[in-house]
């Protein structure tokens, strides 16, 4: 009988054992692939750590982005003007009565304490009428802290420069904002220093008269307003009047402006 066999007691052979050998070349090869492109990859020329690179000009070049293409959340506030150039109180809240969507009335006898609606929501010195309205001067807000009521007369309209109208709603001013904000711009000092002087009259008694003065000299600015209202009212017991003073000084660099204003109102 020819071929392999096995006898008892010899051990058993391996078989195939020129296949560890393939392996392990194989191993040995994939193990020393990669050092072979690291080694190119090194410059021919090391450079001189004294020496100086110059890398080529690049110019990058983006034009304006679509509003809708930016992915961010954004709320547009159009902002109606409104000049006023001083007057009275009385005069700055009649010409705002001529804005569209605003109306005027007067719920307590005194020409200086009108109400005012925006599209039906209410700007009323009178406790428990719902506020609908902000009211900023200069960006500060002026509403009552109690029930956010606003008191016209305490604004020194001679010193109004213009009215800024933001229709609502815009709760990013805060509460009581569902109708809108009115921001009341004071003047400043200009290239030239002028003083004026306003007179006004009108029926039952009604008298006004204003003073301002203002002026810049260097990076220094200034602007004093006072002004004087009286009216008899169209009714008994309807006597009212108002005295305003307002002063703003400021200072404008390169890139700071900075300004502090005072108001006194009896």
């Amino acid at each position: 009988m020819s071929g392999p066999y096995l006898t008892r007691g010899e051990p058993r052979p391996r078989p195939f054992p020129r296949k560890r050998g393939h392996a392990t070349t194989a191993a040995l090869l994939f193990l020393t692939a990669p050092l072979v492109p690291a080694s190119a990859q090194e410059p021919p020329d090391s450079v001189q750590p004294d020496s100086v690179l110059v890398l080529s000009d690049l110019t990058i070049s983006i034009g304006r982005l679509r509003v809708g293409a930016v992915p961010a959340a954004r709320t547009p506030f159009p902002v109606q003007t409104l000049r006023v150039d001083g007057g009275s109180t009385e005069s700055v809240t009649r010409r705002l009565a001529g804005l569209p969507g605003v109306t005027l009335s007067n719920q307590t006898g005194s020409p200086y304490q009108s109400d005012l609606r925006l599209r039906g929501f209410a700007l009323s010195p009178i406790v428990g009428v719902p506020q609908g309205v902000s009211v900023f001067v200069d960006g500060v807000r002026v509403n009552e802290a109690d029930a956010s009521q606003v008191h016209l007369s305490l604004i020194p309209g001679g010193a109004v420069d213009r009215v800024e109208l933001l229709r609502g709603p815009v709760g990013a001013f805060g509460k009581n904002a569902l109708g809108g904000a009115l921001n009341f711009v004071t003047a400043r000092g200009g290239e030239d220093t002028s003083v004026s002087v306003e007179a006004e009259g009108g029926s039952y008694g009604s008298v006004a008269g204003t003073v301002r003065a203002g002026g810049r000299r260097d990076a220094y600015d200034g602007f004093f307003v006072a002004s004087y209202g009286r009216s008899n009212g169209w009714r008994e017991l309807g006597h009212s009047q108002e005295l305003s003073v307002f002063g703003k000084i400021g200072w404008r660099g390169e890139r700071t402006d900075a300004w502090v204003s005072y108001t006194f109102e009896s």
